[in-house]
């Protein structure tokens, strides 16, 4: 799973970005790096970003408004925010706002680390749901076709015994002639006789 994440590591500080570019090369994400909220849209813009790590607190673009417009280009991207003012509002707020966590500094690279291993478990667990969900949908859409095919093929059959009276056929089928009426017209089994 690591190899194939990429984390987007967003700060204005030269030496943060660098120690947290080298932790989690280390620990095998590929990581990349921007300065500034601009520069990272660029890079989300052209690269499958998973997990955006992103100072709150930078000139000209703070990491709230990145993690929004990160999540219009990219809406399964997930934000981590960093932030020196670890305040419980605005903590509370970037999370209300779609962060995934926050975390302040100074912090410890292995805390990072755990959160996007969690964060990324969470992502998968999604996406196999997701997947679980449209094989489910697939099998019942097949299922439904067979069965109309044998409901089809049934009213024929029923149909040919009765030399095509409607009447008789609906009493051996079970089912009202104006309900038979309309099963035959679904199907185009024939010309609707009444």
């Amino acid at each position: 799973m690591k190899n194939k994440a990429k984390i987007l590591v967003v700060d204005d500080e030269a030496v943060i970005r660098q120690s947290l570019h080298d932790w989690l090369t280390d620990v095998g994400y590929e990581v990349l790096t921007a300065e500034n909220g601009p520069q990272a849209l660029e890079i989300i813009q052209g690269e499958k970003v998973r997990v955006v790590i992103a100072d709150l607190v930078m000139p000209g673009m703070d990491g709230i408004e990145l993690m929004k417009q990160a999540k219009t280009l990219s809406p399964d991207i997930e934000v981590i925010i960093i932030t020196a003012y670890g305040s419980i509002p605005t903590a509370i707020n970037a999370i209300r706002e779609g962060a995934y966590y926050y975390i302040e500094k100074p912090f410890c690279p292995e805390r990072v680390e755990i959160l996007i291993e969690k964060l990324l478990e969470r992502q998968e667990l999604i996406e196999e749901n997701l997947s679980l969900h449209q094989k489910l949908e697939a099998r019942s859409t097949l299922l439904e076709k067979n069965l109309k095919q044998v409901e089809k093929n049934h009213i024929l059959s029923v149909l040919a015994q009765t030399k095509g009276n409607y009447a008789e056929a609906a009493r051996v089928l079970g089912i009202s002639r104006m309900t038979l009426y309309n099963k035959a017209k679904e199907y185009g089994l024939q010309e609707v006789r009444k």
